[in-house]
């Protein structure tokens, strides 16, 4: 069902024409139209003048859109005599004929040859393209349907808006039902198909370009089949699987295909797992779908609950094994029990007591052929559910029962630092060793993992305690033994001594020791015992002494003594220090005069200030005036001061020398004085 209507716009624009004398006044308005037209008479482009009388009209094109040939548009239809001007633009499918016209108008009075110019434009609109999809039957108990999946305008879906609009015409081929009123299309496109069965007639009108397209359509809406169920239920989590058909009492129509679906539904099988979540779970919405011949869908819900079978899990904080006649705390963890409690009882082949059965928590006490058997059952039992439809149940908790290990160690170690020692331990109650696990504490952070140790470094003095811990592997009874002071780890002496003087005279040997030995006191308050070795081994090999300083002698030999003293602990901890003593031989002292005379005339040795010395090693003799210049300096033991300045006899005065030399035994000697210088 089509319908075009062509449409034009006007749009008034007053001008200042162009004018010559007394031309006649132009007032041109802009026109649309829509293409489908296909030609416009140009004088409803024209407001004045208002009449033809007397005057001459002349269009002409200035500008074309899209390349149209402007000879082939604009034709004058008077014959020439300019009363009758149309504009052609193309036929309904020539949209390229749509744009902006832009064309001059010029009027002639015919009295006076007076004329005036003026342009103007029309503008050519295509109509809308609608396209219409006719929709397949769609069942009532469909989603809202999308009118606009059904239309496309201009190659795409249309926007529904003031220009572009669906309107219900009739339903089941009526106009006047009640439902073409009644019936809102939400949003201007949506159709609702719930209880709406029947034929309905769907108009969409375009007035998008300001051309206006309208075109309709058909929409079947198909009713759904139908399904009467039974009551619902509540089943037990641990219940046989339920066959959903068996709670169906009605179908209409009977060849109707049904589809269950939801949670724990497989093939039309319900299974009562508990989600664990709490004693009732649900109401589960089951769905059952019924499909008819058309493909209809009728969706039904029926309603299972499901109540949680009780379970019991043990509290895995709690050991399930414990030592011979020792207490094991146990509890049971009911869920979906009455009250949340249980009740606890023994296994017909367990003795023991336990002190309160009738609570989730208790403590179990081994009887005597518990623990000679290795082993305890427990049970524990939930309570059933008033008015439920889950029974009671029970569990087992077995119970280990181990003995305790006993320990046997080595012997202890007392030694000086550094040293290692070695440990061993034995399990004495006849457990077999691979199912213990031995576990040491030295003293010191060090942990070992065997019976056995060897190699454990004491560096540092102190007194250790030993712990050994041993378990069995297969259960927690764990014995443990503290030794106080198993490991006394004594100190070294530090040995230290001195040599006064470190060097002496052939002549007088004798020697004064200096004793610097220490020992730490803050854990073992030892005392120090010593032993001096003077190494004379030429004429004393056995010179020793255990004094604390003694004073050593040597014989009249020179040389370098090698001196050794040992430091002894109360323990038994010593350390050896060394050093020695130097017996060098003796130098006699220089002859130094303390007056000459330079003279000529006197004795030949006066002449000359010359000190007599028995060693010319890095020898050096200065002489100074009163004023401390040096007025003789020499390098050289055979020459003296012959008490001349610059070749002169120098004034008879007090002078000073210095003298310095090594001696003999390479030591450094220096001497000053005061000589007079006689005329």
């Amino acid at each position: 069902m089509k319908k075009f209507i062509g449409i034009f716009c006007i749009i008034f624009i007053y001008k200042t024409a162009f004018a010559q004398c007394n031309a006649p006044i132009i007032n041109l308005a802009s026109r649309v139209y829509c293409q489908d037209m296909g030609a416009a008479k140009m004088d409803s482009s024209v407001i004045t003048p208002n009449s033809k009388f007397g005057i001459k009209q002349v269009w002409r094109i200035l500008g074309t859109p899209n390349s149209v040939d402007s000879s082939k548009v604009l034709v004058d239809e008077s014959n020439g005599s300019g009363l009758d001007w149309v504009l052609y633009f193309g036929k309904t499918t020539e949209d390229f004929y749509s744009g902006d016209y832009v064309l001059e108008y010029k009027v002639t009075n015919l009295l006076t040859g007076c004329y005036a110019l003026d342009t103007t434009t029309v503008t050519i609109v295509t109509e809308p393209k609608v396209k219409i999809i006719q929709p397949d039957p769609v069942c009532m108990n469909a989603d809202t349907i999308d009118l606009r999946k059904y239309v496309e305008l201009n190659g795409v879906s249309p926007d529904i808006n003031n220009y572009n609009k669906f309107k219900i015409v009739a339903y089941k081929n009526s106009r006047t039902d009640p439902k073409v009123i009644s019936t809102k299309l939400n949003h201007g496109y949506q159709f609702t198909p719930l209880n709406s069965a029947g034929s309905w007639l769907i108009k969409f009108s375009s007035l998008e370009t300001g051309c206006i397209k309208e075109d309709s359509f058909y929409l079947e809406i198909l009713d759904t089949p139908n399904v009467i169920l039974k009551q619902a239920i509540t089943i037990c989590s641990s219940d046989k699987p339920l066959d959903l058909s068996s709670r169906i009492d009605k179908i209409n129509p009977t060849n109707a295909t049904i589809i269950w679906s939801g949670f724990n539904v497989i093939n039309g099988i319900f299974t009562p797992v508990s989600k664990d979540i709490s004693t009732l779970e649900g109401p589960y919405a089951i769905q059952c779908k019924s499909v008819d011949n058309n493909g209809c869908k009728g969706i039904h819900i029926y309603s299972i609950t499901v109540q949680s079978a009780p379970q019991i899990e043990f509290n895995k904080q709690w050991n399930t094994f414990t030592c011979a006649s020792a207490p094991v705390q146990v509890e049971a963890i009911p869920k979906y029990s009455y009250l949340n409690q249980v009740n606890w009882s023994l296994d017909s082949n367990t003795d023991g007591t336990l002190d309160y059965p009738n609570n989730r928590a208790c403590k179990y006490f081994p009887g005597p052929n518990s623990n000679a058997s290795g082993r305890a059952i427990l049970i524990a039992k939930t309570i059933a559910v008033p008015n439920g439809v889950c029974a009671a149940i029970s569990d087992t908790l077995e119970i280990t029962i181990y003995g305790y290990p006993k320990i046997q160690l080595s012997q202890s170690a007392a030694q000086c630092v550094p040293f290692k020692a070695d440990f061993e331990a034995l399990e004495t109650s006849g457990l077999p060793d691979s199912n213990l696990i031995w576990r040491w504490n030295f003293g010191k952070g060090d942990t070992v993992l065997q019976n056995k140790v060897q190699g454990i470094l004491y560096d540092q003095q102190g007194k250790y305690d030993v712990i050994v811990s041993v378990s069995n592997k297969l259960g927690p009874c764990v014995t443990t033994a503290t030794y106080k002071e198993f490991v006394l780890a004594y100190p070294n002496p530090e040995a230290d001594f001195s040599v006064d003087p470190s060097a002496q005279d052939v002549s007088f040997p004798i020697f004064q020791m200096k004793n610097n030995s220490k020992i730490d006191k803050h854990i073992f308050n030892s005392g120090l015992h010593y032993l001096w070795v003077f190494g004379d081994s030429v004429s004393h090999p056995y010179d020793t002494s255990t004094a604390f300083e003694p004073r050593a002698a040597y014989s009249q030999d020179t040389g370098t003594y090698q001196i050794q003293l040992i430091a002894v602990s109360d323990f038994g901890c010593r350390d050896t220090a060394y050093g020695k003593a130097i017996v060098f031989a003796t130098t006699p002292p220089p002859l130094i005069p303390n007056a000459f005379s330079p003279e000529d005339d006197g004795p030949v040795s006066n002449n000359v200030f010359l000190p007599i010395v028995f060693s010319n090693k890095e020898y050096q003799l200065s002489v100074m005036n009163r004023n401390g210049d040096v007025v003789f300096i020499s390098r050289d033991i055979k020459k003296g001061w012959d008490g001349r300045i610059n070749g002169e006899i120098a004034p008879a005065t007090v002078y000073f020398y210095r003298l310095q030399y090594k001696n003999v035994n390479n030591q450094i000697a220096k001497y000053k004085g005061t000589l007079l210088l006689l005329h």
